[in-house]
């Protein structure tokens, strides 16, 4: 009767298993050709076995080889991918009769295996023809095990350190202990901890388990938690705790544009969920100030897409040095007479992601500016940048902006809009003693346009137009006493105690070309006196060229009327004037302070409507743009 195929088949393989304990039996190094040869063939690269080999026939058969090499690619910076002290295998006999490689267990002493790329990007674990299928694996350990990893394209070379730990209590598998060290993209890079077993890193849906701390750079992270799919990065759900130098290197770690912000510290929830990472709720600090929230990058498209609100209850505002190019480093200060950052931005930044994220500052936290909230909403497509609005709030009122960052072409483009509402003068000035009991607002808009690759650059290329308005205030008796130059007035006013005046107009019309500020009408009246500011900013060189006149309504006991001249640079402003006292000095730093300050301070300002009172400006701006002022001992009049 003829025999049936399965019967046939189960005969070969008794044969070849008999066959095989024979040979194993009488001398097990017989073994070490063919399987050599068989390994070589599946992987496309030659498979030597140096050492002794050992075979132990049972329901679980157990292989050992010793002295296991695995060549490296022609290319390659040694000859060898792959070598082994020894390899000891234990085979599952029932999945072997069914025609499956199953191993319960695969222990691997000293291993030391090296993956690299060339300078085109390929990969030497990239073995020739239809890849192999690799074993099924029940427990992997690893003895004194090293791993390399090179990429000369990367800059990147990093040595790990690798061994089995004992099992733990309540643990299922051993966990794996990893201690890298080396250069990640140029970098110096280390990284320890402990993992899960590489076995289960196959093992797709299988949480893996992960403890552990690297450091890349100024840039530390530690994560704690577990992977569902290891190899793809999926299933990411761990607890991360992030710290730096600053927040840009990520650009060069992960390829996301972060603004330049000084030291931080960031700790929050991550995960993953197909191509999307979500960051939050995290709280931290960033420099000063402290930071929460939440983040999230959409991987999925052609460029990653950044979302997310932020939120920060006190903003010290020397930590947004970084947006426009300044030292982020506390106690690091531009040296040098020129103040603007010359710091070039990064285009490629710009279009490495697209993002969409709001902010707020419920509290700037400053003790030199008169800041008080900040508001924005950030939008970056395809390399153009928004900030729309960008609300700052100061000195008890608001400048909203809207600024456009065109990073398509070369230099940057740039636009802003601003409108200045109700900002005060006693909060604008709080230093300043004479405008402490002064009441006044100013409003106002600016337009201006400019292009460049630094701050300094676009103050330089800067043009528009700048408009300030303010009237119904009130200002310092003193202050006009000083500024008219009445040594008597000042002196009466100071001993019996100072009053106010109140302001009726005060107009700044303002126009930039080429990064020179000109004032094309700059003036502060009240019932006794006129001040008129004249000349020109030059953004270019930082440099000032002004002159301030203070001209008195009715005529005092002591009265000089020599005009303040304003010059230096930024840095270093210098004043003179042709006066034969100390108080008249003292005046016309008075004068310097009530009126080039705001001007020098509060650029992005403002047109007369929006100011209260306007209606005084309106009839005032047209006679003081026609030039001719004269003074007498009544009211102000023009010719």
């Amino acid at each position: 009767m003829a025999l049936s195929a399965g019967t046939r088949w189960a005969g070969v393989l008794l044969a070849a298993i008999i066959t095989f304990a024979v040979t194993v039996y009488l001398d097990p190094n017989l073994l070490r050709g063919p399987a050599a040869g068989l390994l070589s063939a599946r992987l496309g690269r030659r498979v030597a076995i140096g050492g002794n080999v050992g075979f132990t026939l049972s329901m679980t058969p157990t292989l050992r080889a010793g002295d296991v090499t695995v060549a490296n690619v022609a290319w390659g910076s040694r000859p060898n991918m792959a070598t082994f002290l020894r390899i000891t295998a234990r085979l599952s006999l029932r999945d072997l009769f069914k025609g499956r490689l199953v191993l319960r267990r695969l222990d691997l002493l000293d291993p030391d295996i090296l993956l690299e790329r060339n300078a085109a990007g390929t990969a030497n674990w990239a073995f020739p023809g239809r890849p192999a299928e690799l074993p099924s694996i029940g427990l992997l350990t690893i003895e004194s095990g090293v791993i390399q990893y090179r990429d000369p394209r990367t800059r990147t070379a990093i040595t790990l350190d690798a061994h089995t730990l004992p099992l733990a209590p309540g643990h299922a598998e051993p966990w794996l202990s990893v201690n890298g060290r080396g250069r990640f993209k140029g970098a110096p890079f280390s990284l320890h901890g402990h993992a899960g077993s590489i076995v289960s890193w196959r093992v797709s849906g299988r949480p893996y388990p992960l403890a552990l701390a690297a450091r890349i750079g100024g840039t530390q992270a530690k994560v704690r938690g577990t992977l569902t799919d290891p190899m793809r990065l999926g299933g990411v759900n761990v607890e991360l705790d992030l710290r730096g130098d600053n927040l840009a290197s990520l650009y060069e770690i992960l390829g996301l544009p972060a603004p330049s912000v000084p030291p931080y510290r960031l700790s929050g929830h991550l995960i993953r969920h197909a191509g999307l990472w979500s960051f939050g709720p995290f709280r931290g600090t960033v420099g000063r100030s402290d930071l929460s929230g939440r983040l999230s990058i959409d991987t999925s498209g052609a460029r990653p897409v950044i979302r997310g609100h932020l939120f920060s209850h006190d903003l010290d505002y020397r930590d947004l040095a970084g947006f426009i190019g300044a030292p982020t480093k506390p106690g690091l200060h531009l040296r040098g007479p020129r103040i603007f950052p010359r710091q070039p931005f990064s285009i490629r930044r710009l279009k490495a992601a697209d993002a969409n994220v709001t902010f707020r500052g419920a509290h700037i936290v400053t003790r030199d500016l008169p800041l008080d909230d900040l508001t924005t909403h950030l939008i970056l497509q395809d390399g153009h940048l928004t900030f729309s609005p960008l609300d700052l709030g100061v000195a008890g009122g608001h400048i909203a902006s809207t600024i456009a960052v065109n990073g398509r072409q070369h230099p940057l483009a740039v636009s802003v809009t601003s409108t200045l509402r109700s900002i005060r003068l006693r909060r604008l000035f709080p230093r300043f003693k004479l405008t402490r009991r002064s009441a006044g607002e100013f409003g106002g808009k600016a337009h201006i346009t400019t292009r460049g690759d630094s701050f300094a650059d676009m103050a330089a290329h800067a043009n528009g137009r700048i408009g300030i308005a303010s009237s119904g205030g009130e200002i310092s008796s003193l202050l006009v006493a000083l500024g008219q130059l009445h040594g008597w007035e000042a002196l009466i006013a100071y001993l019996e105690g100072d009053k106010k005046e109140p302001i009726d107009c005060a107009v700044a019309d303002l126009s930039i070309r080429n990064g020179v500020v000109a004032t094309k009408a700059f003036g502060i009246d009240t019932p006794d006196a006129t001040f008129l500011l004249d000349g020109h900013v030059d953004m270019r060189d930082e440099r000032l060229a002004l002159v301030l006149r203070a001209l008195p309504k009715h005529i005092g006991l002591i009265s000089f009327r020599s005009p303040v001249r304003i010059g230096g640079n930024f840095r270093h402003p210098t004043v003179s004037l042709s006066a034969r006292s100390i108080l008249a000095r003292g005046a016309a730093s008075v004068a310097l302070g009530a009126l080039l300050t705001p001007a020098a301070a509060l650029a992005p300002l403002i047109d007369v409507n929006e100011a209260k009172g306007a209606h005084f400006c309106r009839r005032w701006i047209p006679k003081v743009q026609k030039g001719g002022v004269s003074q007498g001992p009544g009211k102000l009049g023009y010719n």
